[in-house]
């Protein structure tokens, strides 16, 4: 029979095997470069591409599985208030700090120069969109 440590620490393996797929869906150009990709480069591509595909539904899942786990109405209101501080928070956090980043890299004229996409005149309503619905900023998430 599985303890309660021993079922913590398989989840766990699974999501740093997970988290590491996830940097390897990240690194594969496929989408981006596939008609400069050739030869034995284009099936390793592809075929990372495809197996690692499978690894967000996972991570959806087991969170699902973790929500519910134990579940009681009684205790919603903490497991919404835990999950905004680990998911909302963080999330907040890296789409200023790439705002400001980007924001900054566009006060710099040598680089402003170099930049193919226009810095969009913000009002607030136009910065709140971009940053928290739109999330331009993202990929520091």
């Amino acid at each position: 029979m599985t303890t309660t440590l021993e079922y913590r620490n398989k989840i766990t393996y699974l999501s740093f095997i997970m988290a590491l797929l996830i940097i390897v869906r990240h690194s594969v150009g496929l989408d981006i470069y596939q008609e400069h990709i050739t030869g034995g480069l284009y099936y390793i591509e592809f075929f990372t591409s495809h197996f690692t595909d499978v690894i967000v539904p996972v991570f959806f899942a087991i969170s699902g599985y973790l929500f519910f786990q134990n579940f009681d109405y009684t205790k919603l209101k903490g497991k919404w208030y835990t999950r905004s501080r680990s998911l909302l928070v963080p999330f907040i956090i890296w789409n200023l700090i790439g705002f400001m980043f980007t924001w900054t890299l566009y006060q710099i004229p040598q680089i402003r120069n170099s930049i193919n996409k226009p810095l969009p005149d913000y009002d607030v309503v136009t910065w709140f969109i971009d940053v928290f619905i739109k999330t331009q900023y993202n990929i520091a998430w």
